[in-house]
C-alpha cells in the first residue's frame, strides 16, 4: 500500500487503488488538520497512550494530505467525494500507519543546517497549541 517517499521533505506514500500520491507534511496540511481535528500533538499523543484515533480521524487526516497534494496534481486530481471514496474502500488498518507516519513527520519537523531550535513553553512540554490568533 505504501512506498517510501523523500524523507528529507517528510513525504509519505500512498497508493488507492494503483495510484501512488505523495503525502506531504505542509504548513497548509498542518493548519487544515488542525482546525477540522484540534492540536496535532494531543492526536499524537492519544495515539502514543493507546487511545487510537476514530476511522473518521484517519480519513480525515489523509483526505487533508491528498487535497493538498491535488494543488500539484492539477487536472487529474481527485475530487473531495473520490478520496473519502478511496480512503474508506482501503480500510482503516490499511490507511492508520500511513496516517501515524504523516503526522510524525508534521510534528517532527526537519532542522537541515542545525540553526533551528524551538522551546516549550513553560510548564507544557514541547509546547501548547491554543488555537488563539
Amino acid at each position: 500500500m505504501t512506498a517510501p517517499g523523500n524523507p528529507q521533505r517528510g513525504e509519505v506514500m500512498l497508493t488507492l487503488n494503483g495510484r501512488t500520491h505523495r503525502l506531504r507534511p505542509t504548513f497548509a496540511f498542518v493548519a487544515r488538520a488542525e482546525a477540522a481535528l484540534g492540536p496535532l500533538p494531543d492526536l499524537a499523543e492519544r495515539l502514543v497512550a493507546g487511545q487510537g484515533w476514530r476511522i473518521g480521524e484517519v480519513v480525515t487526516l489523509l483526505a487533508i494530505a491528498l487535497q493538498e497534494g491535488a494543488l500539484e496534481e492539477g487536472p487529474e486530481a481527485l475530487s473531495e467525494p473520490e478520496i473519502e471514496d478511496r480512503l474508506l474502500r482501503a480500510g482503516a488498518a490499511r490507511l492508520l500507519p500511513v496516517a501515524a507516519q504523516l503526522l510524525i513527520q508534521a510534528l517532527a519537523g526537519e532542522d537541515k543546517d542545525g540553526g533551528g531550535t524551538a522551546e516549550a513553553a513553560p510548564g507544557k512540554p514541547g509546547g501548547a497549541s491554543t488555537g488563539a490568533a
